[in-house]
């Protein structure tokens, strides 16, 4: 059994390390030179090509130009065409030289279509021109037809070594020239106290404010509490006087006569004053 599985291993090893690919190429930084004429950078021809031939890859590899445009010029009918040709096309293994704009929206459509025909595309290109003497187009490059035969059928992005397999987790970082993976866990998440993450429910959002008991001291504007004296019992007995028309004097509360008058208390020997007693 060993010996069958290690002859069909073997066989299976050398049909896709023979296997042909197909290099689709659209433009993009790999391929810009300088134009004296109009003295910018334009889409020269390939360089995959060039690239390939030095690095000696021992593929058999077929090329098609789709078109010579940066990735931002690309419209939707550029990549229908790129999608008609993946799928039309007998290799099951492809090569894509893109522009490193919109990388990732490319991949996003191809990624669905590909794994339904068990078809592997690999999306690659620069951030500088392979005319450049610091350009790291070839070593893209041999990346993607390196690990090609060792992807899982879909739409990848290979990169600086690094290899993208979900297209809507792909971001450009313009300040270090590569690409880096995003996924939800990079986003900040509300945590409490005790650092948990807490996720509001329906019944937090509904939560309606307590009413203030009685107790619950006053407020003034500005927040802040309105301290009231609470009377005392000599307090209160003073102004319970003053409100039957009673008046206080130095020496106790007046005699019954004037009392009655003014409303104070009728039977003197009752609230008067231990003063007022001694005097009678």
């Amino acid at each position: 059994a060993d010996q069958i599985f290690s002859h069909f291993f073997k066989i299976n090893f050398l049909r896709i390390m023979t296997e042909s690919v197909l290099c689709i190429t659209t433009g993009g930084s790999i391929d810009k030179i300088y134009s004296a004429q109009s003295s910018s950078f334009i889409v020269g021809n390939p360089s995959v090509k060039g690239i390939l031939r030095v690095a000696r890859c021992g593929r058999s590899v077929r090329y098609h130009e789709l078109c010579r445009k940066d990735s931002l010029e690309l419209t939707d009918e550029d990549r229908s065409e790129i999608l008609a040709k993946c799928k039309e096309c007998s290799e099951k293994m492809i090569v894509i030289i893109h522009g490193t704009d919109t990388m990732n929206k490319t991949a996003a459509i191809l990624k669905a279509e590909m794994i339904k025909m068990a078809k592997v595309v690999v999306i690659t290109g620069a951030m500088k021109p392979e005319a450049f003497k610091d350009s790291d187009a070839a070593f893209n490059v041999g990346s993607a037809f390196a690990l090609l035969p060792y992807l899982e059928p879909g739409a990848h992005v290979v990169f600086h070594s690094l290899v993208f397999s979900d297209p809507e987790q792909i971001t450009k970082n313009e300040k270090k020239n590569t690409f880096e993976q995003v996924s939800s866990a990079d986003t900040p998440q509300p945590t409490n106290a005790q650092g948990v993450v807490s996720t509001p429910t329906q019944n937090d959002k509904k939560r309606t404010p307590r009413r203030k008991s009685k107790d619950t001291p006053p407020t003034v504007s500005g927040g802040q509490e309105k301290n009231i004296p609470t009377p005392t019992n000599e307090n209160a007995a003073d102004s319970n006087l003053r409100g039957r028309g009673g008046q206080r004097s130095r020496r106790g509360y007046r005699r019954s006569g004037e009392g009655n008058r003014d409303g104070g208390p009728k039977n003197p020997t009752e609230n008067s004053t231990p003063v007022e007693n001694a005097e009678k």
